[in-house]
């Protein structure tokens, strides 16, 4: 196991939605053409209309969830977003039908994936040369953990990762102190040896400091200066406005932490 660990987000952190013009809309259309499909094949005909306020009010019910750290897994998610259609429709599905629904809104985040940030695979690779674990904590909506692996798993990611942890797998999510403990915890790190990664001040810097983890904000140019500069200051140890700084800013903190740790070691030894 490595002595110290790095956690990272994935949205706006590792991949941005607006690099990809209309993937998230072409995703939803997929999801919402998919989903209605099945719905006629079962001789249930829905308004288009019923469906995208559905997935509306679902997407809302994740962000509230997730400002609160909590979450429950995709198959929840699903059922409630088809209870949102028509009370108690999940209910009334034949399991084939609610199995085709389920998949109908996980599997079009293959075809229609984000694109990576400049520089991501580079720098994950780069992390993992410097000899620490690495980590993934992501908040999730309507794609399950399985379906992100393989995606992961296609850009070559995956392998370098020891733990990948997704908010509706494992039902909790950032900011809480848990989903973070969790994952060190499989990482056997403990929070003075780890530093988190990513762009949300109150999911991921707040979460992590909460925790005793260092931080590393992912800002965007003028908001970090304003960051830094005091009032609604986010409280990072370090601020990068581009994902390919980060093995140098791991560097650093390595060095910071890397001493004290000899410093105990010799100490304990006398």
């Amino acid at each position: 196991m490595a002595s110290h660990a790095v956690t990272l987000d994935l949205w706006r952190t590792l991949v941005d939605e607006s690099r990809s013009t209309g993937t998230g809309t072409s995703r939803l259309d997929a999801r919402i053409d998919g989903l209605a499909q099945v719905l006629r094949d079962a001789g249930i005909s829905l308004e288009r209309a019923a469906l995208e306020a559905a997935m509306r009010r679902s997407r809302d019910s994740f962000d509230r969830d997730h400002d609160l750290g909590i979450d429950t897994t995709f198959e929840i998610r699903v059922r409630q977003m088809l209870d949102f259609i028509e009370p108690e429709l999940s209910r009334r599905l034949a399991p084939d039908v609610l199995a085709r629904s389920i998949d109908a809104v996980d599997a079009p985040f293959l075809a229609h994936p984000p694109e990576p940030l400049p520089g991501a695979t580079e720098v994950i690779e780069a992390l993992a040369e410097l000899g620490v674990g690495l980590g993934l904590i992501s908040n999730t909506g309507f794609t399950s953990a399985a379906i992100y692996r393989r995606w992961m798993a296609g850009l070559g990611w995956l392998r370098w990762f020891t733990v990948t942890t997704f908010s509706n797998e494992a039902a909790v999510a950032k900011p809480t102190p848990l989903v973070f403990e969790r994952t060190l915890a499989q990482l056997d790190v403990g929070p003075d040896r780890a530093l988190h990664v990513g762009d949300s001040p109150l999911h991921d810097i707040s979460g992590a400091r909460r925790v005793g983890m260092s931080a590393a904000w992912l800002s965007r140019g003028e908001v970090a200066e304003a960051a830094m500069s005091g009032g609604d200051r986010v409280d990072a140890d370090y601020v990068l406005t581009d994902l390919r700084s980060l093995p140098s800013i791991v560097e650093t903190w390595l060095g910071r932490t890397r001493p004290r740790q000899t410093q105990r070691a010799e100490a304990s030894d006398d």
